[in-house]
């Protein structure tokens, strides 16, 4: 992906922040039972929790039929508490996706490390897979709602998250190039990347684990299927 776009203004956008941020927020009690990790400042964890009662609500039931008014309920908070973190359904769904992405990304470059392409676009696929699956409050959400960005984003909001998801297409299309060489088409490049993030995205809708195939079973497979369709290219061209 690009690098962000406009990263100081979305970056207010993203956290919902106030000119009134240095008083006393409504509802602050509420933030007593929330542990402390040395890092993260209660008002930082608060925001954390809002963004997973919400992704919860998007995995039940999408995100038009999600209200700040039943966000703040799965907290025990009150309507204006939640206003104050967060100053409109669209600001929540923001943070969320721009949360969801950027753990997606560490996770995966945290795993895909290997100094020999192959083996990294292996560790790639697999990594993601793992994700998908073990991740599966933030991937559920995430597939369920991804068809209402366009509508639902503002502009600079959607150029910001479109970023984000760019990142792991052309860190995969760097992978593969890598693997081949000079030998594939900038076309098939692409088609080769588009038909393994297609195999990998929707997974989360039907893969059901200990039913035949474990998760790292399944992880496994995608990869070497991956690789195994570079592969095809490879020896395609040498022929």
């Amino acid at each position: 992906m690009a690098s962000r776009p406009h990263k100081k203004r979305s970056r207010r956008v993203s956290t919902g922040t106030t000119k009134n941020a240095g008083r006393s927020a409504p509802g602050r009690g509420v933030q007593k039972d929330i542990a402390r990790d040395g890092f993260a400042t209660n008002d930082e964890l608060l925001r954390h929790r809002i963004i997973r009662a919400a992704a919860d609500a998007y995995r039940e039931q999408g995100y038009r039929r999600t209200t700040m008014t039943e966000i703040a309920k799965r907290l025990n908070l009150t309507a204006p508490a939640l206003y104050w973190y967060f100053p409109s359904k669209e600001q929540i769904l923001f943070a969320f996706l721009d949360s969801t992405l950027k753990n997606l990304l560490e996770f995966v470059n945290a795993l895909a490390l290997s100094p020999d392409p192959a083996r990294r676009l292996w560790e790639f696929v697999h990594a993601h897979v793992l994700w998908q699956m073990n991740q599966k409050d933030l991937s559920a959400p995430y597939e369920r709602i991804w068809a209402t960005l366009r509508e639902t984003l503002s502009e600079e909001q959607r150029v910001y998250i479109e970023a984000l998801e760019r990142k792991m297409y052309d860190n995969c299309k760097s992978l593969i190039i890598a693997c081949v060489g000079e030998r594939l088409a900038p076309k098939e490049v692409s088609a080769t990347v588009f038909a393994i993030f297609g195999m990998i995205e929707h997974m989360v809708r039907w893969f059901q684990p200990n039913k035949g195939l474990s998760v790292p079973d399944i992880a496994r497979f995608y990869a070497d299927s991956a690789l195994a369709m570079v592969n095809v290219y490879k020896e395609r061209k040498r022929g």
